[in-house]
């Protein structure tokens, strides 16, 4: 095979799904370290990321953060329908998901659609554009990690 051409692995796609994930979390920690503190930012930055990609809490801790929090983390996933940036970094993000789950759990595993499901509830999926090819998510997502906020 020439160079360039090894396909994408899954380890490569769940290195980008990180990167963006980062991406997200850096870019709404200004908005809620303005809006609720250095205390809880972090928080409210993980916990909005978390629904998002459709991740269960990492922590207990988390998910207590969640459960006291549940209204207003759910008002800040609703404010992001103004952000068309970060809905189109998860959005296409979510779409390679099931690209590379479905070359794992196979084409009819039926929970691969339910984080798509989740983003058209919540308003934040982004319809009508085409996912990009494998090899051009890793170069957005890194793109994408690259320009959020540092600290």
């Amino acid at each position: 095979m020439a160079p360039g051409l090894h396909p994408v692995t899954v380890e490569q796609f769940l290195q980008a799904e990180r990167m963006v994930i980062a991406g997200v979390v850096a870019r709404l920690l200004p908005r809620y370290r303005a809006k609720y503190g250095e205390e809880h930012a972090a928080g409210y930055a993980m916990a909005v990321a978390n629904v998002l990609f459709s991740l269960p809490p990492a922590h207990e801790k988390d998910q207590g953060f969640l459960e006291a929090n549940r209204e207003t983390v759910y008002a800040e996933v609703q404010a992001l329908k103004n952000d068309r940036v970060i809905r189109e970094a998860v959005t296409e993000t979510i779409a390679m998901r099931i690209v590379f789950g479905s070359r794992v759990k196979g084409c009819n595993a039926e929970d691969l659609s339910q984080p798509i499901d989740t983003l058209k509830q919540l308003g934040i999926f982004l319809p009508g554009k085409m996912a990009p090819s494998p090899k051009s998510f890793l170069q957005r997502a890194q793109a994408f990690f690259q320009a959020s906020p540092r600290r």
